[in-house]
């Protein structure tokens, strides 16, 4: 994490500041920001933790067409029973 401190541009009277300036309202107003690093491992974070949410969720759905599948199975079996 790095911290810099950004300048303010003091606006005058007859003129309001552009958009870009008027986020930094207090005077050396302490911004952190991310190094690229840190970026790319957040990325790499969050790309594994939805790669594992997907995997999860595959594995939800086949074990509930599994489960599905089951009772398919059984209903056919005691229809079946029933007929004989």
């Amino acid at each position: 994490m790095v911290s810099r401190y950004f300048p303010v541009i003091q606006p005058s009277i007859d003129q309001p500041p552009p958009l870009s300036q008027s986020t930094f309202a207090r005077p050396n107003h302490l911004i952190t920001v991310n190094t690229v690093e840190e970026e790319e491992e957040e990325t790499k974070t969050m790309m594994m933790m939805i790669m594992m949410m997907m995997i999860m969720n595959k594995e939800e759905e086949k074990e509930e067409e599994k489960n599905n599948n089951n009772h398919i199975k059984n209903n056919n079996n005691n229809n079946k029973k029933q007929q004989q």
